[in-house]
């Protein structure tokens, strides 16, 4: 049993290992803050969010948590798609 296991987390870790690295030196703290207050303003769950987006529950998670972000590009559409949420929010509470 204990060999599977160790297989399976090398298996894993080799590969993601090029996307992680790359990734880690692109964590940037504002975005999962923003992501974290455009929700909470939204009063929508994770699920939600990543739905409206169209990313998987566990993409979001961790954008949100700030162990994965987006690339650049992918910050910015993301970004923006909140901005756009919320105005609408605004425009049906008015």
């Amino acid at each position: 049993m204990q060999r599977l296991t160790l297989r399976a987390e090398f298996a894993i870790g080799i590969h993601d290992m090029k996307l992680l690295t790359r990734k880690a030196k692109e964590i940037d703290p504002q975005f999962s803050i923003e992501l974290i207050k455009a929700r909470r303003r939204l009063k929508m769950s994770q699920a939600d969010i990543a739905n409206a987006l169209g990313v998987s529950i566990r993409a979001y998670w961790g954008w949100e948590t700030g162990r994965v972000n987006p690339y650049d590009l992918t910050q910015a559409a993301v970004l923006s798609r909140l901005k756009e949420m919320l105005t609408e929010k605004r425009e049906e509470a008015a």
